[in-house]
Protein backbone atom coordinates (compact mmCIF):
# COMPACT_ATOMS: atom_id res chain seq x y z
CA UNK A 1 0.00 0.00 0.00
CA UNK A 2 2.61 2.49 0.55
CA UNK A 3 4.68 1.98 -2.89
CA UNK A 4 1.63 2.79 -4.59
CA UNK A 5 1.28 5.99 -3.21
CA UNK A 6 4.70 6.98 -3.22
CA UNK A 7 4.87 6.57 -6.36
CA UNK A 8 1.50 8.53 -6.92
CA UNK A 9 2.96 11.26 -5.06
CA UNK A 10 6.35 11.42 -6.89
CA UNK A 11 4.01 11.21 -10.22
CA UNK A 12 2.43 13.95 -8.89
CA UNK A 13 5.23 15.98 -8.37
CA UNK A 14 6.66 15.19 -11.31
CA UNK A 15 3.92 16.05 -13.70
CA UNK A 16 3.95 19.71 -11.73
CA UNK A 17 6.95 20.27 -13.39
CA UNK A 18 5.90 19.71 -16.52
CA UNK A 19 3.19 22.46 -16.20
CA UNK A 20 4.32 25.96 -18.29
CA UNK A 21 6.15 28.44 -15.91
CA UNK A 22 4.65 31.18 -15.82
CA UNK A 23 5.99 34.08 -17.71
CA UNK A 24 9.08 36.34 -15.71
CA UNK A 25 7.46 39.96 -15.18
CA UNK A 26 8.75 42.71 -17.98
CA UNK A 27 12.02 44.59 -17.27
CA UNK A 28 10.99 48.08 -16.40
CA UNK A 29 13.42 51.00 -17.40
CA UNK A 30 13.75 54.55 -16.56
CA UNK A 31 15.76 57.66 -17.93
CA UNK A 32 18.38 56.82 -15.09
CA UNK A 33 19.66 59.64 -12.92
CA UNK A 34 19.35 62.97 -14.93
CA UNK A 35 22.40 64.66 -16.48
CA UNK A 36 24.00 67.62 -14.43
CA UNK A 37 22.55 70.37 -16.95
CA UNK A 38 22.79 73.32 -15.72
CA UNK A 39 19.04 74.72 -14.38
CA UNK A 40 17.07 77.18 -16.13
CA UNK A 41 17.78 80.67 -14.42
CA UNK A 42 14.20 82.29 -16.04
CA UNK A 43 11.40 79.94 -15.98
CA UNK A 44 7.69 79.35 -16.63
CA UNK A 45 5.20 79.32 -14.06
CA UNK A 46 4.05 76.07 -15.64
CA UNK A 47 5.17 73.19 -17.48
CA UNK A 48 2.88 70.05 -18.92
CA UNK A 49 3.73 67.38 -20.86
CA UNK A 50 1.44 65.40 -23.35
CA UNK A 51 1.37 62.50 -25.83
CA UNK A 52 -0.85 61.23 -27.95
CA UNK A 53 -2.63 57.55 -26.68
CA UNK A 54 -0.85 55.08 -28.79
CA UNK A 55 2.10 56.63 -26.28
CA UNK A 56 0.06 56.67 -22.74
CA UNK A 57 1.65 53.42 -22.49
CA UNK A 58 4.57 52.03 -20.70
CA UNK A 59 5.38 50.08 -24.38
CA UNK A 60 8.92 50.29 -25.61
CA UNK A 61 8.48 51.18 -29.21
CA UNK A 62 10.41 50.28 -32.34
CA UNK A 63 10.02 50.47 -36.00
CA UNK A 64 11.42 48.43 -38.50
CA UNK A 65 12.22 51.36 -41.61
CA UNK A 66 13.89 49.23 -43.64
CA UNK A 67 11.38 46.36 -44.17
CA UNK A 68 8.04 48.15 -42.84
CA UNK A 69 7.93 51.45 -42.25
CA UNK A 70 4.41 51.93 -41.17
CA UNK A 71 4.36 49.16 -38.40
CA UNK A 72 5.07 50.31 -34.55
CA UNK A 73 6.20 47.10 -32.43
CA UNK A 74 7.04 46.95 -28.63
CA UNK A 75 9.42 45.27 -26.87
CA UNK A 76 7.95 42.41 -25.50
CA UNK A 77 10.21 41.86 -22.20
CA UNK A 78 10.88 45.27 -21.64
CA UNK A 79 8.60 48.29 -20.79
CA UNK A 80 9.06 51.92 -19.41
CA UNK A 81 8.10 52.70 -15.92
CA UNK A 82 5.91 55.21 -16.61
CA UNK A 83 4.81 56.65 -19.70
CA UNK A 84 7.23 58.63 -22.05
CA UNK A 85 5.31 61.73 -21.46
CA UNK A 86 5.40 61.24 -17.42
CA UNK A 87 9.30 60.59 -17.27
CA UNK A 88 9.97 63.56 -19.63
CA UNK A 89 7.92 65.49 -17.01
CA UNK A 90 10.16 64.51 -14.22
CA UNK A 91 13.16 65.70 -16.38
CA UNK A 92 11.33 69.03 -17.11
CA UNK A 93 10.42 70.01 -13.92
CA UNK A 94 14.10 69.31 -12.73
CA UNK A 95 15.02 71.27 -15.38
CA UNK A 96 13.42 74.00 -14.53
CA UNK A 97 13.81 73.76 -10.73
CA UNK A 98 15.45 77.49 -10.12
CA UNK A 99 12.20 79.66 -9.79
CA UNK A 100 9.18 80.03 -11.75
CA UNK A 101 8.96 83.20 -13.76
CA UNK A 102 5.18 84.04 -13.45
CA UNK A 103 3.15 84.72 -16.13
CA UNK A 104 3.88 81.44 -18.84
CA UNK A 105 3.04 77.93 -19.41
CA UNK A 106 5.44 75.64 -21.04
CA UNK A 107 3.39 72.94 -23.02
CA UNK A 108 5.21 69.94 -24.55
CA UNK A 109 3.51 67.78 -26.91
CA UNK A 110 5.33 64.24 -27.59
CA UNK A 111 5.09 63.25 -31.51
CA UNK A 112 7.27 60.19 -31.69
CA UNK A 113 9.43 58.58 -29.10
CA UNK A 114 11.00 55.32 -30.81
CA UNK A 115 13.66 53.89 -31.81
CA UNK A 116 14.22 53.14 -35.99
CA UNK A 117 16.15 50.70 -37.52
CA UNK A 118 17.38 51.53 -41.27
CA UNK A 119 18.85 48.28 -41.34
CA UNK A 120 18.96 45.19 -39.17
CA UNK A 121 22.53 46.89 -37.89
CA UNK A 122 21.65 50.38 -37.81
CA UNK A 123 19.01 52.02 -35.19
CA UNK A 124 18.58 55.46 -33.61
CA UNK A 125 15.89 56.81 -31.35
CA UNK A 126 14.09 59.47 -32.69
CA UNK A 127 12.16 61.83 -30.15
CA UNK A 128 9.29 64.62 -31.77
CA UNK A 129 7.60 67.48 -29.72
CA UNK A 130 6.10 70.63 -30.55
CA UNK A 131 7.06 72.96 -27.31
CA UNK A 132 4.41 75.99 -27.04
CA UNK A 133 4.88 79.13 -24.42
CA UNK A 134 1.72 79.95 -23.69
CA UNK A 135 0.34 83.70 -21.65
CA UNK A 136 -1.31 82.75 -18.62
CA UNK A 137 -3.33 85.71 -18.76
CA UNK A 138 -4.68 85.57 -22.48
CA UNK A 139 -4.07 81.81 -22.88
CA UNK A 140 -2.26 83.02 -26.14
CA UNK A 141 0.24 81.12 -27.71
CA UNK A 142 3.66 83.83 -27.54
CA UNK A 143 5.93 81.05 -29.23
CA UNK A 144 5.70 77.54 -30.53
CA UNK A 145 8.63 75.52 -31.97
CA UNK A 146 8.87 71.94 -33.39
CA UNK A 147 11.91 69.97 -31.66
CA UNK A 148 13.69 66.65 -33.36
CA UNK A 149 16.40 64.46 -31.73
CA UNK A 150 17.82 62.25 -33.12
CA UNK A 151 20.81 59.47 -31.36
CA UNK A 152 22.22 56.85 -33.15
CA UNK A 153 22.44 53.75 -30.67
CA UNK A 154 22.91 49.82 -30.55
CA UNK A 155 20.19 47.81 -32.68
CA UNK A 156 18.77 46.64 -29.66
CA UNK A 157 16.32 47.28 -26.29
CA UNK A 158 19.47 48.21 -24.18
CA UNK A 159 20.06 50.58 -27.39
CA UNK A 160 16.21 51.96 -27.21
CA UNK A 161 16.38 52.24 -23.49
CA UNK A 162 20.07 53.94 -23.49
CA UNK A 163 19.37 56.30 -26.25
CA UNK A 164 15.75 57.14 -25.27
CA UNK A 165 17.98 59.02 -22.21
CA UNK A 166 20.07 60.98 -24.38
CA UNK A 167 17.63 62.15 -26.61
CA UNK A 168 15.42 63.07 -23.65
CA UNK A 169 18.44 65.14 -22.04
CA UNK A 170 18.80 66.51 -25.74
CA UNK A 171 15.64 67.43 -26.03
CA UNK A 172 15.15 69.08 -22.34
CA UNK A 173 18.81 71.10 -23.31
CA UNK A 174 17.26 72.93 -26.87
CA UNK A 175 14.07 73.12 -24.85
CA UNK A 176 15.65 74.76 -21.68
CA UNK A 177 17.55 77.16 -24.26
CA UNK A 178 14.57 78.07 -26.35
CA UNK A 179 12.44 78.85 -23.52
CA UNK A 180 14.92 81.19 -21.90
CA UNK A 181 15.11 83.68 -25.30
CA UNK A 182 11.55 83.69 -25.61
CA UNK A 183 11.01 84.51 -21.96
CA UNK A 184 14.06 86.80 -22.40
CA UNK A 185 12.05 88.35 -25.46
CA UNK A 186 8.65 88.60 -23.98
CA UNK A 187 9.89 90.54 -20.88
CA UNK A 188 11.80 93.23 -23.64
CA UNK A 189 8.26 93.53 -25.24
Amino acid sequence: MKTPLCALAAALLAGCSLLPKPPLPPVLHDFGPATSAPAATVVPAETTVSAPAWLDGSEIYYRLIFSDPTQLRAYADNRWLAPPAELLQARLQAAFAGGRAGGYRLHVNLLDFEQEFASAQSAHVSVRAVVELQSLSSGATVAQHLFAVSVPVSPDVQGAVQGASRAADELLAQLVQWTRAQLAGAKRK
